[in-house]
């Protein structure tokens, strides 16, 4: 299910941006109350009044109890509730693509394997491990003298695969061939799940805190303008999983892996390789709704 348009209602402001929109929406929700009948009749058809809870999430709420026993960010950012139990749980979207989840491969997998009472096979681990890299040691272990098939890193003069401590698609492809068909059939395989951990859940232990849809509210967006748009993250991961064909990107010697929803790429705040999914506006668009 995907409800809204691209221009949106009356009530919008001018851009705000950061968490800050989170909290700003959730004033307006508050104190305006004719927004909730549009809002519940895009989302569920139907005009259910006022609420009686409308509460701001993520990280102006501070930290959830999550799956290893300590605390994680929600991936709510704002509560809607009506007194007759139909609720949202609103993930925010403010641009029409962008970071969803940053996190270290190991934690990504424990935390599923948490979530879903699910084993991820031990290749699919290592392969993803490799391809994210971030130990030059394991990199080099691996390789055992392979040639890297990547591209010239364009400042160090050094190749980017050494230079990130990492093995990008091509040379993955060229040298295990047989890891990458698993580590891809597996992604394929989980997609509805993966989408529903990535959108939804997190490292949330109680489902009160899982994302029950998407609010791409997104202001002076130069390509496609204003976005005021849900998305049903249920049926976003249904729909992703029946069109899920992952690949490594066309770029940079396959440095991401293109997922339905976005891709997956190496990302390294403070030099530390990590895990970093991105959504993308336009392929989930094309899946729910059509541009």
């Amino acid at each position: 299910m995907a409800t809204g348009r691209k221009r949106g209602p009356g009530w919008r402001h001018a851009k705000i941006s950061g968490h800050k929109l989170e909290e700003h929406l959730t004033q307006e929700l508050q104190n305006k109350p004719e927004v909730f009948s549009t809002i519940s009749q895009r989302v569920f058809g139907e005009s259910l009044g006022t609420p009686k809870k409308v509460a701001s999430g993520g990280i102006s709420a501070g930290h959830v109890p999550d799956v290893f026993g300590k605390s994680t960010p929600s991936k709510t950012d704002i509560y809607v509730e009506w007194s007759n139990s139909k609720n949202i749980r609103i993930s925010l979207k403010k641009s029409t693509g962008g970071q969803v989840y940053l996190t270290s491969v190991e934690r990504f997998f424990d935390g599923f394997e948490i979530q879903f009472d699910q084993v991820v096979p031990d290749s699919v681990r290592s392969t993803t491990s490799l391809f994210i890299g971030g130990a030059a040691s394991k990199c080099d272990l691996v390789m055992k003298g392979k040639q890297y098939f990547g591209p010239v890193h364009k400042n160090s003069g050094q190749l980017q695969e050494k230079y990130q401590d990492r093995v990008v698609g091509i040379t993955l492809d060229h040298h295990f061939p047989t890891e990458v068909k698993t580590m891809f059939d597996w992604f394929n395989a989980n997609m509805q799940l993966l989408c529903e951990f990535i959108f939804s859940r997190g490292y949330a232990l109680d489902a009160t805190n899982f994302s029950s849809h998407l609010w791409y509210f997104v202001t002076e967006e130069p390509k496609i303008g204003d976005i005021d748009q849900f998305f049903s993250i249920k049926e976003l991961s249904k729909k992703c999983a029946k069109a899920s064909t992952v690949c490594f990107g066309s770029k940079n010697g396959g440095s991401t892996i293109q997922f339905p929803f976005g891709f997956m790429q190496m990302h390294r705040p403070g030099g530390i390789n990590q895990i970093q999914f991105h959504h993308s506006y336009e392929k989930l668009s094309e899946l729910l709704v059509g541009l």
